[in-house]
């Protein structure tokens, strides 16, 4: 009795009582499908900014072209269906391979030299899509952007120290900034961050 009450006060609150009473759904059904829906839409909010961009790019962003081969296959498919109207799909398939193997050295880079050409188009579409809707990754904490800025130099000075040692040179010259000159990389970072979070915050 007591779930029954439970039950139907729930089934009140989001307003699906009625629909339970007139179609022949089961309140149990209905339940699962709320808490399901429920349990997506929270799932959904906290989408990494890598999910996000796998998401975003599956739903409105450039398709990455078909390799030559495929682009080759799909051309004459049709045309191997109709001379074979009862070979299955994997004879289909072997049938595309012997036709591919049959064209010259010429033909076959012409196809992969117009897939390159398609795919160096695609990287640029791609990279200008993720631009345009997606937000740049956080500012780097102040040691990382100090990093960045003077391991190249560090590196062709001392060509022979190993990555382990070069990290501990850049520590210590870290570690040897005044206390003004690291409030520079600090007070940067806070900028940048606050400005990130302004515009950004609810993709974090």
């Amino acid at each position: 009795m007591l779930t029954q009450i439970i039950t139907g006060n729930a089934l009140n609150f989001i307003g699906i009582n009625s629909l339970v009473k007139t179609t022949a759904i089961s309140t149990n059904n209905i339940l699962f499908r709320y808490l399901s829906t429920t349990k997506r839409s929270v799932k959904d909010k906290k989408l990494t900014l890598n999910q996000l961009k796998k998401q975003k790019l599956k739903e409105n962003g450039p398709k990455r072209p078909s390799s030559a081969y495929f682009k080759y296959f799909m051309s004459i498919r049709d045309d191997l269906v109709r001379e074979n109207p009862n070979a299955k799909v994997t004879e289909i398939a072997a049938l595309g391979a012997k036709k591919w193997n049959t064209l010259n050295d010429f033909e076959k880079q012409s196809l992969r030299d117009k897939f390159t050409r398609e795919l160096r188009e695609y990287q640029v579409a791609k990279g200008r899509f993720i631009k345009q809707n997606l937000p740049p990754k956080k500012p780097l904490p102040p040691y990382v952007r100090f990093t960045q800025e003077i391991r190249d130099s560090i590196v062709r000075e001392n060509p022979n120290l190993t990555f382990g040692e070069i990290s501990q040179v850049i520590s210590n010259k870290w570690s040897n900034l005044n206390n003004t000159e690291k409030e520079k990389y600090v007070n940067q970072y806070r900028h940048n961050l606050q400005d990130w979070n302004s515009k950004y915050l609810k993709f974090n």
